[in-house]
């Protein structure tokens, strides 16, 4: 029986919900004072209507979509703002006026306030949404829960106008920012430029931000420093002020490439990073050292792929029944250690060899001696294997059988080994944006401008939105590959006879002969099968031009490019780790320039 506001309100004690606890702390303390009580009593009501909305998750940057679910599991999930009653909304309104300004207090006026749909009474839970954060201290160690809070109430401030609650909010963040750490002043500077509307300080945090990185000893600290200082140049000399901040990017790279001598697969990564800074700098803005550097970058990161070869091991094998696949999926996933977990999954499971692709192939005995052809769901003829033009040495036949076996290669993994482990990675680890951008910025792979988009598909497929994951990944893994060749030093352009410039798309981007040297064999093979060509998946033709169906879009091959597109950003993020902290057990593979390819230790 729904008990109600009233008798909620009286059955709790205040003292009890008042305090600084994390709010997904005080979900699990709630429920459990929840369960103390009888079962339909108002004071079990009451507890649980707390609990619930302190474990609702918060990504403070989405308007339509703030909340999500704790966790979900078996087409089951915990609550979500939508599926509190009235009675449970009447309690938060009685019990706001009771209780101090916190972090529970900020979210029982929010959630009051996405449930709301009276135009004067939206506006006063904004309001009044907005002076409570603006009471919450940053300081001294923000954690995601404090940061989304604040972008929230920034973002409603904004949208209403509400002039003095955007200045409360600014003096608020600017507290933190330059009172506390070098990690704190970062996550508030990110936090602040999300919110749009508070760029009027953008010298003072690029100047701090510089500052700060002079003095951090860590290399991957002092890149994510710079960077950001750089997002918060503004004006018409803004690349000339963020000329240094990206040459100290470079020289940052440099030197850990420089301590990295031991491993060629890490050194060959941080010389890539380091490419990249440089030649993200203008030409005329240069300095000397500079430019010198960009001249002989090219040759080092090749001389250490070379040598990278050789410390690489390739994994074969795989069983035939998909049970003891799933199993062991969900047991690595259960590991109670995220990382270790993580790199346990990738290694389990290693990129298909371009050897392996083309052995496959030459088992495919009568069908290799006559043509066949491709045609798609439309009944449109798409490729014949009477073709001439070779693809990788191969010949068409064999290419397209290598591709079909690839195709049935990626469902049994996707289906087996990812879409298990992922549910229960999901349930039992909470990664939010701030990690993935974590783990996407020690990735040379990655350019400068695409990890923040790059983190963001990556922690939508984590979650399940494998369509939304693909729609940004796909075509920023084509960014990838040619900023991949480029800082290889290979000329991607074709120049029309017009002298116009243009840049190819993915497929021939792959077909250029710099390619498998700077990727891998086995990466651009992967990549080659998964995203290029009429035979396989070819996502990013698909994706490009709107060809992929509702079902195929979350599919096997679209949640295995999620995989793939986790695997390259994990794995030098996991060297570097390894480096620093000595090495755990289990690492996943690299294969050229520090990039996943499936080999594993």
């Amino acid at each position: 029986m729904t008990k109600t506001a009233q008798d909620m309100l009286a059955a709790i004690d205040p003292d009890v919900i008042a305090g600084d606890a994390t709010l997904i702390d005080a979900h699990s303390r709630f429920q459990s004072i929840a369960d103390e009580f009888d079962g339909e009593s108002a004071g079990a009501h009451a507890y649980r209507n707390l609990s619930a909305i302190a474990g609702m998750m918060l990504d403070g940057a989405d308007w339509d979509r703030p909340y999500s679910p704790l966790m979900s599991l078996g087409g089951k999930r915990t609550a979500l703002p939508d599926d509190l009653d009235d009675e449970a909304l009447g309690f938060f309104r009685l019990l706001l006026d009771e209780v101090p300004s916190s972090g529970l207090a900020a979210r029982m006026c929010d959630i009051l306030f996405v449930r709301e749909t009276e135009r004067a009474s939206r506006y006063a839970l904004a309001k009044r949404h907005t002076d409570i954060v603006a009471e919450l201290s940053l300081l001294p160690d923000p954690d995601d829960e404090s940061i989304q809070t604040w972008i929230r109430a920034a973002e409603i401030a904004g949208r209403y106008r509400l002039d003095d609650g955007v200045q409360a909010l600014t003096a608020r963040a600017l507290e933190g920012f330059r009172g506390g750490t070098p990690t704190v002043a970062w996550h508030v500077a990110q936090a602040m430029r999300r919110a749009r509307y508070f760029g009027g300080h953008s010298t003072e945090i690029a100047e701090r931000l510089n500052a700060l990185a002079s003095a951090e000893p860590n290399a991957h600290a002092k890149v994510q420093l710079l960077e950001e200082s750089i997002r918060w140049r503004r004006g018409s000399d803004a690349e000339e002020r963020a000329a240094p901040s990206r040459e100290a990017i470079g020289d940052a790279w440099w030197q850990e490439a420089k301590q990295r001598k031991d491993s060629s697969l890490v050194a060959r990564n941080f010389l890539g990073n380091a490419y990249s800074a440089y030649r993200a700098v203008p030409r005329h803005l240069r300095s000397e050292r500079t430019r010198k550097r960009v001249g002989k970058l090219p040759r080092l990161i090749r001389v250490a792929g070379e040598s990278a070869l050789g410390e690489m091991q390739k994994v074969r094998g795989g069983p035939i029944d998909l049970s003891p696949i799933v199993e062991q999926a969900e047991a690595i996933a259960n590991d109670t250690d995220v990382i270790r977990g993580l790199a346990r999954w990738f290694s389990a499971a290693p990129l298909q060899t371009f050897e392996d692709a083309l052995q496959s192939a030459d088992q495919s005995g009568l069908l290799s001696l006559v043509t066949t052809s491709t045609i798609t769901d439309d009944a449109r003829k798409v490729h014949s294997t009477d073709e001439d033009r070779l693809r990788s040495g191969v010949d068409p036949s064999r290419w397209a059988r290598m591709v079909k076996n690839y195709s049935l290669h990626i469902t049994a993994i996707a289906t087996g080994h990812i879409r298990p482990a992922l549910m229960q990675f999901s349930t039992n680890y909470r990664l939010d944006i701030r990690d993935f951008e974590v783990i996407v910025s020690a990735s040379g792979f990655v350019p400068a401008d695409r990890k923040s988009l790059y983190a963001r598909g990556l922690h939508h497929g984590y979650y399940g939105r494998v369509t939304e994951s693909l729609f940004i990944l796909a075509p920023t893994i084509e960014a990838c590959v040619r900023s991949a060749l480029q800082a290889s030093a290979v000329e991607t352009r074709n120049v029309k006879t017009n002298d116009t410039e243009i840049e190819p798309g993915l497929s021939a981007l792959l077909e250029l002969p710099e390619a498998d040297e700077v990727l891998g064999v086995d990466l651009a093979w992967n990549i080659r099968a998964l995203f290029c060509g009429p035979t396989g998946p070819n996502l990013r033709n698909r994706v490009a031009h709107g060809l992929l169906g509702e079902a195929e879009s979350c599919g096997d091959a679209a949640l295995y490019a999620w995989w793939l597109a986790f695997l390259l950003a994990f794995t030098p993020y996991y060297h570097a780790l390894r480096s620093e902290q000595g090495g755990p057990e289990h690492a996943p593979g690299a294969a050229g320039s520090a990039h996943a390819s499936g080999v594993s230790e």
